[in-house]
């Protein structure tokens, strides 16, 4: 199961017509960058077993976000 930021905040979910882009976030991702990021330096520190166990996420999940950042670097 995957925790999205908004259910750990507990944030209601609006609609915005005239929305501005953020840097730190892709719109094609689930998470931001910097959160990406978190999630990579721990796996090379880690496992990508014990870094999805702690984050509550799938393995599938920080594998591809490894992976992904690791290709930008």
């Amino acid at each position: 199961m995957d925790l999205h930021l908004d259910r750990l905040l507990n944030l209601p979910e609006m609609k915005v017509e005239n929305c501005e882009q953020l840097d730190f976030v892709n719109w094609r991702r689930r998470y931001t960058q910097r959160y990406e990021a978190y999630i990579f330096q721990n796996v090379q520190y880690s496992s990508i077993e014990k870094v999805s166990r702690e984050e509550g996420l799938t393995w599938d999940r920080v594998d591809g976000i490894f992976d992904l950042i690791g290709l930008k670097q």
